[in-house]
């Protein structure tokens, strides 16, 4: 796809992080929430991990790259996907999925500095917006965030191994865009086996 090719590079990740399984890519960003959901059943699926929504996303992002644009700085937004995550719903089911993905949440939400933003946009994509960031701050962050995931989750009587893809995308851009180029170097990232972190050029 030609979007791939604007990428900057790939990041290997160390050899002692298992091999994940790779999900199918799909089209994150344009997709709306879960369909047929009622609107009580699409608030529960949001607070689940107590964590921001798109919406609330979207205006800490907006709110972000003005400053940016203010002071001269970058903004930063990782775009993270459990790679192996459909094997815990298929093995253990939902209720087992869901307690893993609030434990997801709570060691993202610790990895981070108290201002970035974390949210999840449904399913097992998390998104943090992080600001002032440079490239190389940014993949420092990912990778906090990697080794935080990789931690074993027990929950249900099981203990589970996660790893995650990353996508990284600096601004300038405008909000939308940014989002996408988060969204393709993702995608790259799960095209190249998972447990990666990509950076959009």
């Amino acid at each position: 796809q030609p979007h791939l090719r604007q990428l900057k590079r790939t990041l290997p990740r160390p050899p002692t992080i298992p091999r994940a399984l790779q999900l199918p890519p799909t089209t994150r960003l344009t997709q709306p929430p879960t369909p047929g959901l009622t609107p009580d059943q699409r608030r529960q699926e949001l607070q689940l991990t107590g964590l921001a929504n798109r919406t609330l996303l979207q205006d800490h992002l907006e709110q972000a790259l003005a400053r940016s644009e203010r002071t001269g700085s970058r903004t930063g937004l990782l775009f993270l996907d459990l790679d192996n995550f459909k094997q815990v719903n298929d093995a253990h089911g939902h209720a087992v999925g869901d307690a893993v993905l609030v434990e997801v949440g709570h060691r993202l939400r610790s990895a981070v500095r108290p201002f970035d933003t974390v949210a999840r946009l449904g399913g097992d994509e998390f998104v943090v917006l992080c600001e002032p960031v440079d490239e190389e701050s940014a993949i420092a962050l990912g990778r906090r965030l990697q080794t935080a995931i990789e931690l074993p989750v027990s929950t249900g009587g099981t203990t589970h191994e996660l790893s995650a893809s990353i996508g990284i995308a600096l601004s300038p851009a405008h909000p939308e865009a940014l989002l996408e180029n988060a969204d393709s170097a993702l995608y790259r990232a799960k095209a190249h086996g998972g447990g990666r972190i990509e950076v959009f050029a």
